[in-house]
């Protein structure tokens, strides 16, 4: 009888302690790096044999957790990636998408198309569709959001992209050197930063000294896993009753002139890309290497015309590099929009309001529901596409629009957008227009000594 307690008893602790690794208080506690992850069940899996599945069913290989959005033009574009690295690992690592939002009637379709017109064999990825469990066991507010688990089941690394090196050292059990990401539930603390207080000083900021601020400006390096690429947040300071707060996140040299000297910069700009394609020049001593990022603030305690706010960050980053930057014409090879029929696209008011551009999709037509009034114009299509689609920020041409559309436009064409080559070849079978590489002389702001 002793004996059958006891048994009784050891059963009942490892069921407490087995269920405490897995939920508190019947939810989810939120993880981080160092923490064992528990042995939830991952629901609503296509690419995968069952339909569900454990952790466990994993155990002995390294997981990597890729929690993605249909918006996400980088998640997307890493998709090749992470074929490529799934195929070199094979049985060694297993890497699974997370889609917290869509059901699987929308994430097939929108994968299948995928795999269809960028010629990707996705099959090899399972994705989990719907999610309800991670996002609170990592939560975030940004994505790419990439966990990185150990064999026995560890945090080891969240992250904003992956490598091969760094996959081969989780499998092998060493450490790995990737910039860790720095997100949370807060939306106040993702970016690590306060952009409407002073940064660094008193915990960010404290009202008292808000009160008494006249001016100040603040010059870092940038913070590995903060916003991934440039963010702006030029404007209305909130804290102070009448003034003005420029903050650039992780901009490089480049990115810091460019915006200190931008003639039509906009008041508030997140997420976005800061340079334009091609559009800046280093012409410095090579012996001087500026660091890859920074971080720049401008306070001031009363209302100032952007314009006003330029010329003070153009002192300061005068006095900061010794560099100076003016405008001048050169000749570089653009992205060029041309068409012969401008008739064929000409938006006529009678179709639904419709913007979707991402990596298979250009879908223009109509107003922007956001702005009501403002029809979609070519302009538009461009700084979306230099801004907020990697592909084109890489390849590092200008794009430049000759067709002579000066209203709203029509355009719908599914293709490969993410290749110039292909969204061209479909743009001129449909429209009769052309995306093609020229020579044209376009202005250039060049940054010297």
């Amino acid at each position: 009888m002793k004996k059958q307690l006891s048994l009784k008893i050891i059963f009942i602790m490892c069921m407490v302690n087995f269920s405490f690794a897995q939920l508190v208080d019947n939810g989810y506690e939120p993880l981080k790096v160092g923490d064992t992850v528990p042995d939830i069940t991952l629901t609503n899996l296509i690419h995968y044999p069952k339909k569900n599945v454990k952790l466990s069913d994993f155990k002995g290989k390294p997981v990597i957790l890729d929690f993605w959005t249909s918006g996400c033009a980088s998640c997307i574009e890493s998709w090749p990636k992470m074929v490529s690295l799934q195929e070199k690992f094979k049985e060694k690592a297993q890497i699974i998408l997370i889609n917290n939002y869509w059901d699987k009637s929308k994430v097939k379709p929108f994968i299948e198309k995928r795999m269809k017109l960028l010629e990707l064999n996705m099959s090899i990825l399972p994705v989990v569709c719907g999610d309800t469990i991670l996002k609170k066991i990592f939560p975030h507010q940004t994505v790419p959001h990439i966990i990185w688990i150990s064999s026995e089941g560890v945090v080891r690394a969240v992250t904003t992209s992956i490598d091969e090196e760094n996959l081969k050292a989780l499998v092998n059990g060493r450490n790995i050197t990737i910039p860790q990401k720095k997100d949370s539930a807060k939306i106040r603390d993702f970016n690590r930063f306060n952009e409407q207080k002073p940064l660094f000083i008193q915990g960010n900021g404290e009202e008292q000294l808000a009160d008494r601020l006249i001016a100040q400006s603040v010059l870092t390096k940038a913070v590995p896993g903060t916003i991934d690429g440039y963010s702006v947040y030029p404007f209305r300071a909130r804290r102070l009753k009448k003034g003005e707060i420029i903050t650039v996140i992780n901009a490089p040299l480049e990115g810091l002139y460019l915006f200190a000297n931008k003639n039509n910069a906009s008041t508030y700009c997140i997420n976005r890309t800061l340079i334009r394609p091609g559009r800046v020049v280093l012409e410095i001593n090579d012996s001087i290497k500026p660091e890859p990022g920074y971080n720049y603030q401008l306070t001031v305690d009363k209302l100032t015309p952007i314009k006003e706010l330029q010329e003070k960050m153009r002192l300061d980053l005068k006095k900061y590099f010794g560099f100076q930057a003016q405008w001048q014409k050169r000749y570089k090879k653009c992205l060029v929009f041309s068409i012969a029929d401008t008739l064929r696209i000409s938006y006529n008011g009678s179709k639904k309001a419709m913007f979707i551009m991402d990596d298979v999709n250009f879908k223009v037509s109509g107003t922007q529901s956001l702005f009501p009034g403002h029809t979609f114009t070519m302009p538009d299509i461009i700084d979306w596409m230099e801004t907020m689609i990697p592909y084109y920020a890489d390849l590092g041409y200008p794009i430049l629009d000759e067709t002579g559309l000066k209203g709203p436009v029509s355009l719908e064409v599914e293709t490969n957008v993410s290749n110039y080559k292909a969204l061209d070849k479909a743009l001129k079978k449909k429209y009769g227009m052309r995306l093609t590489l020229e020579e044209r002389e376009v202005e250039v702001l060049v940054i010297g000594d």
